[in-house]
């Protein structure tokens, strides 16, 4: 099916640094996406929040997201609400992810969760590449079984989305979540458990003191689980959701 807006959905950001402070130093954008004026992150860096003019993904749709960090950069990208991707009738929508980050750059890539709704149909790939070992990165995702409150868990047809890290030119990190409701059972070990919400965050190029305080957080606030053949690390996510028990285990990768 053909894409709703004529032709592919882009969004383009390129962060730079000057006297000490980073800045968005250009952008570009076709519709649904658009950007706000960034936020104060940190005493240097910037927040700057994706925008969407659509009610979410709809079939047919495909976007490409093109974001760099510059070398000496602090970035936080997040996104204004929960991701809706809407029922599909035949075919399927798209997104690809393309992110470089310099060398002494920060990037924390923080979007709210996403939903898929009944029929859906949702392909995204997600590559990042790091200039070397002082390029730090973070990023978290958070998959909805569905509209849970209408009765719709786990009815959409296929969640692919696949995310691939570089350092260096060479994958160091590797994922590939294939998920397909009516070949798999979501609830099993591993996957949702039972609960309504799985994320997932990946840290790299971070060091041991930071990696240290994360787990202690964890401890010390009777917050971590286990039993799955990896620590699971239950916190907070969104004012929208209102109970840590709704909340599937987060698998923090440490590189």
């Amino acid at each position: 099916m053909d894409n709703k807006f004529g032709k592919i959905s882009e969004l383009n950001i390129i962060c730079g640094e000057k006297n000490g402070n980073t800045y968005i130093k250009d952008s570009f954008f076709t519709a649904p996406f658009k950007i706000m004026k960034p936020f104060l992150y940190g005493t240097k860096g910037i927040k700057i929040m994706i925008l969407s003019a659509s009610a979410g993904i709809m079939e047919g749709d495909s976007q490409n997201i093109n974001i760099e960090t510059e070398e000496n950069t602090v970035v936080e990208i997040c996104s204004q609400s929960y991701e809706k991707i809407h029922r599909m009738n035949e075919g399927y929508a798209k997104r690809h992810t393309k992110i470089n980050i310099g060398k002494n750059s920060i990037l924390h890539y923080n979007p709210m969760a996403t939903i898929p709704f009944e029929d859906s149909n949702f392909k995204s790939e997600t590559e990042i590449f790091l200039s070397d070992n002082t390029s730090k990165f973070i990023m978290n995702e958070i998959l909805s079984c569905g509209r849970k409150a209408r009765g719709e868990k786990f009815m959409y047809k296929l969640y692919h989305n696949k995310v691939i890290v570089y350092q260096n030119n060479n994958i160091i990190y590797y994922d590939n979540s294939y998920f397909s409701p009516s070949n798999i059972n979501m609830e099993d070990i591993g996957l949702f458990e039972g609960f309504s919400h799985l994320g997932n965050m990946i840290i790299f190029n971070y060091n041991d003191i930071f990696y240290n305080k994360i787990k202690e957080y964890f401890t010390d606030n009777n917050i971590v689980g286990g039993g799955n053949g990896h620590i699971d690390y239950y916190f907070y996510l969104d004012t929208e959701i209102s109970n840590l028990d709704e909340i599937q285990s987060i698998r923090i990768e440490c590189k």
